[in-house]
This record gives C-alpha cells, structure tokens and sequence, in this order.
C-alpha cells in the first residue's frame, strides 16, 4: 500500500530543480558575458606595453640629453642596442634590454625619433616620439616609417 504524501512534508519537485539550474546558467552567461576575460588580460597586456613604452621613450630622451643631443642610431633590427648600431654600448646604459615587438626608428639627422609597438588583439599601435613627449595610440593605417604620423582612432 502507497503512502500518501502529506502537507506537512517537504520536498523540491524536478521541474523547480531545472528551473533553478536555468537561472544559475544564465546567470554565469551573463557574469562571463560582462567580465570577458580575454579582453580583460588583452588590456592588462596593453598597459604593460604601454608603460613600457613610456620607458623606453624618457630613456631615450636620457640618452638624447646627456649624449650631446643626438638620439642614439637604429641599427638593422630597429633596435638602438642591436650591435649594428654604432651608438649600441652608450645606448645600452640607458635601456638594459630592448623590449620585445618595440621599433625604434631615428630621422637622419639624429634629432628625431620614433618607437611604435603593435597592441593586443587589435590591428593599432602605442607610438611616442621626441616632439610628443607622451604616448599616443595609433590606428592601423598610421605610416609606421613617419617619426610623426599618428592617424586617430
């Protein structure tokens, strides 16, 4: 014989238990939807570079004042501590390690300069050079090889 249930007892039916599982998965689509970790570390990655760029330019700078204000030369590799640079051991008192994925370019006279690097994720770049004296960010069509150029985004 069957006990019949009664009022007094308590329990969850399955149809409340799907319920509840739909709101929590909805929930955390949305939660992950408004976090979006992966543009989260790709602006993490951004500042970073962007810090380092800012870096790299006041050493530069560094160099351009106490170096009988000449900016050190590019060398092959864009780079003013590559061996190919003649200016390479003086430059390298001023910047210890040439960041990754950084292009240095001088203009011939070696009163000018430039150092792009490409942003995370997108098609832009951080630019600064010795006019600016600040980091900007660069759209994509920006001419790389112009110490002045910086299309707006």
């Amino acid at each position: 014989m069957k006990k019949a249930l009664s009022k007094k007892q308590k329990g969850i039916t399955i149809i409340e238990l799907i319920l509840v599982m739909a709101m929590v998965g909805i929930l955390t689509g949305v939660v992950v939807g408004v976090i979006n970790p992966v543009k989260q570390k790709e602006a993490a990655q951004d500042g970073v570079l962007r810090a380092n760029m800012v870096k790299a330019c006041a050493a530069i700078e560094a160099y351009y004042q106490a170096e009988n204000e000449v900016y050190p030369e590019e060398g092959t590799a864009n780079d003013p501590l590559d061996a190919s640079a003649s200016t390479s051991d003086v430059a390298a008192f001023y910047i210890k390690e040439w960041p990754t994925g950084f292009v240095y370019n001088r203009d011939v006279s070696g009163n000018a300069f430039s150092i792009h690097v490409a942003q995370v994720g997108t098609s832009n770049f951080f630019k600064c050079n010795s006019t600016w004296k600040n980091t900007r960010e660069c759209g994509s069509t920006t001419d790389l090889n112009d110490i002045e150029a910086c299309d707006a985004l």
